[in-house]
């Protein structure tokens, strides 16, 4: 399983591995030790990254929409 989000830091090694609902449940339900954080893309331009963002589902195959950060991923939003 996957899950995409976006955190806006300035170092991409930290230990954050997401603040929604299902993954925060899923971390509490399986502990933090069984989940791997990889940074796939870095951008400083939030357009450039939500872009991007929206695209990861069909990239990566049929992504359930619990994988992802927001609940309408895959929708650019307007900055």
């Amino acid at each position: 399983m996957f899950y995409f989000g976006v955190h806006k830091t300035k170092n991409p090694d930290d230990e954050y591995l997401g603040s929604g609902t299902y993954i925060k449940r899923a971390v509490e339900k399986h502990g933090e030790q069984n989940f791997r954080k990889e940074v796939l893309f870095i951008y400083l331009d939030v357009v450039k990254n939500d872009v991007k963002l929206s695209r990861l589902p069909a990239e990566r195959g049929n992504v359930d929409i619990l994988s992802c950060s927001q609940p309408e991923f895959g929708k650019v939003r307007a900055v």
